[in-house]
């Protein structure tokens, strides 16, 4: 994939973001596990606040013209590079299929490793400075998001064994 425009990343991050809020809210009322039910209310706060920053970050770089001539083929070319995201890191798991905290953590952090990955694939790709730089602030809030979700998963880990070790 060739970058050429920050416009165009950022377009593919709010739909990879409201994606993401979407299928925490899923998991969120699928889940039976009270402790799940929480981690992933958590999980589609924190994307809600992505897309805000991506958003805010798209109106500042909106005065841009798609390189494509038809809007219709442009919004399909967005759908479909931020959906490959979202549908590799859903297959690399069962996201659907358990309330096992442990395992829906772990698809959780795939999600969150496929989304970074396509961001980092993206900036080796960018030619412009202000694209590296844009980039670069969408790869940040990603690695934010990753580490947090790490420190919830080991929470959780250390919650558990306490109280396994109380009975």
């Amino acid at each position: 994939m060739k970058v050429e425009n920050l416009s165009d990343i950022l377009e593919i991050a709010v739909r990879i973001e409201r994606d993401g809020v979407d299928l925490y809210r899923r998991l969120y009322e699928k889940s039976v596990s009270p402790q799940a039910r929480e981690v992933f209310s958590s999980l589609a706060a924190e994307e809600e606040r992505h897309l805000g920053v991506f958003r805010q970050m798209l109106e500042r770089v909106a005065t841009y013209t798609p390189r494509y001539s038809y809007p219709g083929e442009y919004g399909m070319f967005i759908e479909g590079v931020a959906s490959r995201v979202i549908e590799r890191a859903q297959k690399t798991s069962q996201f659907e299929t358990t309330d096992d905290v442990a395992e829906l953590m772990d698809a959780a952090l795939s999600l969150e490793s496929e989304t970074l990955l396509f961001y980092l694939d993206c900036g080796q790709h960018a030619q412009d400075e202000q694209l590296k730089r844009g980039i670069q602030t969408i790869i940040d809030e990603e690695k934010q998001h990753w580490v947090r979700l790490l420190k919830l998963k080991r929470s959780l880990y250390a919650d558990s064994a306490k109280k396994n070790k109380a009975h």
